[in-house]
């Protein structure tokens, strides 16, 4: 199945629905958009999976979330780069780095998308096939 800039605009609501909760503090309804692929099947996130994703979610306070870059191969087979920026810069000459960057895996599975975790394996962005 082909991509299309339709794609792109629903990775972009769900990431944006993601951001949304997050910034509000509803850890659990963030936690409940994210799942573990394994053999094309989405599965709810292992318990320490979940413990490390929330414990990561409650230490940081950012300001705001921004997508950095978004990677289309295939509908299984996408990555998205996002940061939280966990304070606004003092001007141009403000070197303090105010960012912590991660990633997400959206994966199409019967036409929906859904938001998985990336591993290592998926960190590898070259060669995207998304149509302009």
């Amino acid at each position: 199945m082909s991509l299309s800039a339709n794609d792109t605009t629903q990775v972009i609501d769900l990431m944006h629905q993601y951001f949304d909760l997050l910034l509000n503090k509803d850890y659990d309804g963030a936690m409940s958009m994210i799942s573990q692929l394994r053999n094309d099947s989405l599965l709810e996130m292992t318990p320490e999976l979940q413990k490390h994703y929330q414990m990561g979610m409650k230490i940081i306070s950012p300001v705001r979330y921004e997508l950095e870059n978004m990677f289309f191969r295939t509908e299984s087979d996408c990555l998205v780069k996002y940061s939280a920026v966990l304070f606004d810069k003092e001007g141009a000459n403000d070197n303090r780095p105010n960012k912590m960057y991660y990633a997400i895996k959206p994966v199409r599975i019967d036409g929906e998308w859904h938001l998985t975790v990336a591993d290592d394996d998926d960190l590898n962005t070259r060669d995207s096939k998304i149509e302009k």
